[in-house]
């Protein structure tokens, strides 16, 4: 019988024993506490909880060495995703332990982490604090103040880890905020951080099981009515004050609150094009006026625009991307105002 450990960061786990029967895999460490859901991915995508997760009082010391103000919010935030830890290199059957993590949350683990990632999460590349660079999705980009302490508008941000190559941070509200450099992305993606690994859970899900997550933004404030005119269930554990989730048969809704980049709006997903273009209708006849938009030049983002058109629910000007927007207008071809 011989042993495989599969290490991230130094830190063991998984370990595979290969025998002449067979090979049997199992955790070093528990997976995150949630839903049947959360644990579905986790187990699939070996999230796991190491020991690095740190105790309030320790959060309150790394704050204050690190002239960071120690918000209740911010031990809360290691108390729940805390030394979150995943294997980069593909799907769960490619992990790789040498490629960059797919997850890294909570404080202890960046102060493992080796130097090429702290070296990325404290960038000095940006613009000028006076001139920040305005992201694709509206917004401007968050500036770097120092090591692990970002901002945006007024909003202190605490660095605490790295998913998908995405960035996360807390505020001191306790809301859990996402930063794409390269897709030029900004969101608040959840109010709590346990909404946030359920949200999580739901958009992976959506790449596993449909292959795609492609959203339709309705700017209203209709969800909770279209859902239940959809016929869509409530998601309570992906629920909180800054975002309520409502999900049916081949069909996501999220009700999102005007909070930091985030604006009122409804997200509307689904398995194919033709239950997005059911569930933004029911949005649109409560709200005719609002703008609808798809912030995606991918092929499936083309296909839902093409739908849309199709079924007369706004044009090519308000529903392509930012991006193709701003080049038009600069081109003067742009019109004055969305449909």
């Amino acid at each position: 019988m011989s042993n495989s450990p599969l290490e991230v960061l130094g830190i063991r786990i998984e370990d595979a024993q290969f025998t002449p029967g067979g090979g049997v895999r199992h955790f070093d460490v528990v997976p995150p506490h949630g839903s049947e859901r959360l644990a579905r991915w986790a187990r699939t995508a070996r999230v796991v909880r190491t020991s690095t997760q740190l105790d309030e009082a320790s959060v309150a010391q790394w704050a204050r060495e690190r002239g960071i103000t120690p918000w209740p919010a911010l031990a809360r935030c290691e108390q729940d995703l805390g030394g979150l830890l995943a294997p980069g290199g593909g799907g769960a059957g490619d992990a790789d332990p040498l490629s960059r993590p797919a997850i890294v949350l909570g404080l202890g683990l960046l102060m493992r982490s080796p130097e090429t990632l702290v070296a990325s999460w404290s960038r000095a590349y940006q613009t000028s604090p006076d001139e920040p660079l305005l992201l694709s999705c509206g917004v401007e980009e968050p500036q770097v103040r120092r090591y692990l302490l970002w901002s945006w508008r007024g909003h202190d941000l605490v660095f605490i880890g790295e998913w998908r190559g995405r960035f996360v941070f807390c505020d001191a509200a306790g809301a859990i905020w996402r930063y794409d450099g390269l897709a030029g992305q900004l969101d608040v993606a959840a109010g709590t951080p346990r909404t946030f690994l359920e949200r999580i859970a739901l958009e992976e899900h959506l790449w596993s099981e449909w292959g795609h997550y492609v959203p339709v933004h309705v700017f209203a404030d209709v969800g909770a009515e279209a859902a239940h005119r959809l016929g869509l269930r409530e998601v309570r554990e992906a629920t909180d004050e800054l975002e309520q989730t409502y999900e049916g048969d081949g069909v996501l809704l999220w009700q999102i609150v005007e909070y930091g980049p985030n604006r009122t709006e409804v997200l509307v997903a689904g398995l194919d094009a033709a239950r997005v273009v059911e569930a933004v209708r029911a949005a649109r006849s409560l709200a005719p006026d609002s703008r609808v938009k798809v912030f995606s030049e991918t092929g499936q983002g083309a296909t839902l625009v093409n739908a849309l058109i199709e079924a007369g629910i706004g044009d090519r000007w308000s529903l392509t991307a930012t991006e193709l927007q701003e080049k038009l207008a600069s081109e003067g071809d742009a019109p004055e105002s969305d449909a």
